[in-house]
């Protein structure tokens, strides 16, 4: 990798589908759901061979640099920069452009993601920057061929090609209904958005100036006051630059890639039992099939019971259909507005 690329990490949102094993204390990229490693072990892994260790920065909140530095006690302060809050995000990659040298090249993932080739997404990482090389304007984006129908991602259309396997893109989706994310299936121009990104940092400032502009004077024009910081508009990176300009370009990923957000996920991960159950902890059942059960530090024992979502973590329990696991973020709003 070119000596001016730099890798950043984003370590944010709750986990709030995979309550109560993800929460605010310890959110998913915290946690083992792919291996014994937690997810940002796994994501560190999967570029540190490309990167130097001073070239790959979090953009995350203090409470969670905490536990950052007990998982890699060989990262210092240079390496992380401190949200005041989360504002999404706009404002996340906006910070990183604040901490990063002028003449960059940003690559910038999610930390909680599964990625099933390391030797090509690194390859792909490489391709990508070595395209901007030549072509500075343009913001790349990873692109997953989709396997089934899925509602919870955003969706890119992809036009001719750019490159070997860099494609120019048509237009963003966000999150469609299901009847749509059915007709997208069947074109085989829509990609799911991986939401994984390549850009050059000057480039992405300008786009800052034009589309969020109050972004830009409160992250890159001052000194960042953390109440200012706060009153920035939440909005996503797609949302805010991505929908409105023409010069990106999608990668095809070749690898499998999910953003592991719901129960539902761990079973496209996990191979199940005879039973077609997914077991994780200390956990007896008889007559029990498709389920997925997860006990952190309890037993749980299960009869006849078949379709169920079952998990036990810090004497909290969930029990819920499989097919309605999607609930599970309203619900833990309510609690959360209950406490």
């Amino acid at each position: 990798m070119e000596d001016n690329a730099y890798c950043i990490i984003l370590v944010g949102g709750e986990g709030k589908r995979l309550w109560p094993i993800s929460d605010k204390k310890k959110p998913k990229p915290f946690l083992p759901l792919i291996t014994e490693k937690t997810l940002i072990e796994e994501t560190v892994n999967r570029i540190k061979d490309i990167f130097p260790k001073e070239r790959i920065k979090f953009v995350l909140s203090n409470k969670y640099k905490t536990l950052c530095s007990k998982i890699f006690p060989y990262f210092t302060e240079e390496n992380y920069i401190i949200e005041p809050c989360p504002r999404d995000t706009s404002a996340a990659i906006g910070l990183s452009l604040k901490y990063t040298p002028d003449d960059s090249t940003l690559v910038v993932l999610s930390s909680d993601h599964y990625v099933s080739d390391k030797e090509n997404f690194q390859r792909q990482i490489l391709s990508g920057a070595k395209f901007l090389e030549n072509n500075p304007d343009f913001v790349l984006v990873f692109g997953i061929k989709p396997k089934r129908p899925e509602a919870g991602y955003g969706y890119v259309k992809r036009k001719e090609p750019l490159d070997d396997g860099i494609f120019k893109v048509e237009r963003f989706f966000e999150k469609p209904n299901k009847e749509d994310a059915k007709v997208y299936l069947k074109n085989p121009n829509y990609f799911w958005n991986a939401g994984i990104f390549i850009f050059r940092k000057k480039r992405m400032e300008e786009l800052f100036s034009i589309h969020l502009p109050e972004h830009c004077k409160v992250i890159l024009d001052s000194e960042i006051k953390d109440q200012r910081f706060k009153s920035l508009e939440k909005i996503s990176i797609d949302y805010g630059i991505m929908e409105k300009i023409d010069t990106i370009g999608m990668i095809e990923g070749d690898f499998l890639w999910d953003d592991i957000g719901s129960y539902n996920s761990l079973s496209r991960i996990h191979r199940p039992d005879e039973n077609k159950n997914l077991v994780f902890g200390d956990c007896t059942g008889i007559s029990t099939k498709n389920c997925i059960i997860w006990s952190d530090n309890g037993k749980i024992v299960t009869i006849g019971v078949s379709g169920l979502v079952i998990a036990y973590c810090d004497g909290r329990v969930l029990v819920a259909k499989k097919e309605r696991v999607d609930e599970i973020k309203g619900l833990v709003d309510i609690i959360e507005n209950e406490d």
